[in-house]
């Protein structure tokens, strides 16, 4: 479990992650995402959630067998002087994601979503001749031995990026962040969300992105304190 305090609103809240047993009191200000235990019951207040979890004690034959070919493929045409690095700056990968939000149309990030405990987050950059292509950020729990996708983002207001050059850049840089969370002993790896049932076309395109690497969709919900969860509605009125 991974615990720490947020604020909404004006308001500081305990949020935690993966946790087996409520923590905090459900009439007060709290916040359980992707919850463990068994469910809770009102005053709690439940917010579905389904994610794709990969099995991460597999040698690499049976992870790409797990893919889809055509992900298999694209990781094989993936260019050889691509190279996954740490990136050692919150600042560097705020600016980079920012970039990208903004040419999408997504919200932009504040360093606080970027506040975690020690430890427990983990920033990683592909680039290609020195040009930086792709940045991903997780979240590290390693009582439960899981990393969790959190945000990524994409090079794509750089001039003269091939945009194949970065679907390729993106499919690799998870294949090879698969790896280097197994190596370091990780047991389970979470693509940070899978959009059930939806009608969406742009969220369809992302559960197939996820599902092109094999894995297993799972529910586990999100459970709200019953003030939290009313501060929430007021904020969406």
């Amino acid at each position: 479990m991974i615990e720490f305090l947020r604020h909404k609103a004006g308001l500081r809240y305990r949020q935690t992650w993966f946790a087996r047993r409520p923590t905090g009191s459900p009439w007060g200000l709290a916040l359980h995402r992707q919850y463990l235990g068994e469910p809770l019951k009102f005053p709690w207040v439940a917010e579905e959630f389904h994610t794709i979890l990969i099995d991460l004690q597999q040698d690499d034959e049976a992870l790409l067998a797990g893919m889809s070919k055509n992900m298999r493929s694209q990781l094989r045409k993936a260019e050889p002087g691509l190279m996954l690095e740490v990136e050692t700056k919150p600042d560097d990968f705020l600016s980079f994601y920012n970039a990208f939000a903004r040419s999408k149309g997504l919200k932009e990030l504040s360093m606080s979503d970027l506040d975690r405990p020690d430890g427990t987050l983990a920033l990683y950059r592909v680039s290609l001749d020195g040009k930086v292509l792709t940045q991903h950020a997780y979240l590290l729990d390693l009582q439960e031995s899981r990393a969790r996708f959190l945000y990524g983002g994409s090079a794509r207001l750089e001039e003269g990026v091939d945009t194949s050059l970065l679907g390729r850049a993106n499919r690799w840089a998870h294949w090879q962040e698969l790896r280097t969370f197994r190596e370091q002993g990780i047991k389970t790896f979470d693509f940070g969300g899978y959009a059930w049932q939806t009608t969406d076309p742009a969220k369809q395109g992302i559960n197939q992105f996820k599902e092109a690497f094999g894995g297993t969709v799972v529910q586990e919900n999100t459970y709200n304190s019953l003030l939290l969860a009313a501060v929430k509605a007021l904020k969406r009125r």
